[in-house]
């Protein structure tokens, strides 16, 4: 059963989630992921056989570390490369497509990881480009620059000169390593602009702290 929305109807209403705290996948992005947990092999098994489409969402807390509870808002993502290593093991890369809400969440025997009723149509716009013009960009630049090389010496920084300003705002809230409830928080911004306007606030705050996982 597809989404209601035409912008969305490519979309599944039925979707596996993958949840992982401290990430957030985001519309047009591009997120590489290890895959190794067996229940996690077994959803990127079903999605390749199927649509492709897993959705990243953050729990809201740990305190239930094989069930946690879920934050609403996830990111479905379409899985545009995949290399199966000799263990079974997935390197894959997930491309963003659209936000979604979690309606409900489906029991299931069948399927070890878990599976949600998402309702894209809140988030359409997701799928035509983001476009806005940065009145900051250099000084966003230049923020994002000294976050990442905090964290990781082998990232390419002149490359951020070449993003577009949709790549460069997307692009800083996934890989700047935030608390998951200030990483939520642009996830759920109303609009590229609106996440721009927090990103720049919480890089200016200092609030980025090295570790926060971006692998699984």
């Amino acid at each position: 059963m597809l989404a209601m929305s035409n912008k969305t109807r490519e979309l599944p209403r039925v979707i596996p989630v993958f949840p992982l705290p401290g990430v957030i996948l985001l519309p047009h992005a591009m997120m590489p992921l290890h895959i190794f947990e067996s229940r996690y092999i077994d959803m990127v098994n079903d999605a390749l056989a199927g649509d492709k489409i897993i959705g990243m969402v953050q729990p809201i807390n740990m305190d239930n570390e094989s069930r946690p509870e879920l934050y609403e808002t996830g990111c479905a993502g379409f899985i545009a490369e995949h290399n199966e290593l000799e263990d079974g093991r997935y390197l894959i890369t997930l491309e963003g497509k659209c936000r979604f809400r979690i309606k409900k969440e489906l029991q299931t025997t069948s399927e070890p990881y878990r599976i949600v009723e998402a309702d894209c149509s809140p988030y359409a716009a997701d799928m035509d480009a983001g476009g806005i013009a940065l009145q900051n960009r250099p000084e966003l630049t230049a923020a994002i620059k000294q976050h990442l090389a905090r964290i990781a010496s082998n990232i390419d920084l002149s490359r951020l000169e070449r993003l577009s300003d949709e790549q460069l705002v997307n692009g800083g809230a996934m890989l700047v390593p935030f608390t998951p409830p200030e990483k939520q928080a642009l996830l759920e911004a109303d609009s590229l602009a609106d996440r721009a306007a927090i990103l720049m606030a919480l890089l200016n705050m200092d609030g980025a702290e090295p570790g926060a996982p971006l692998l699984q």
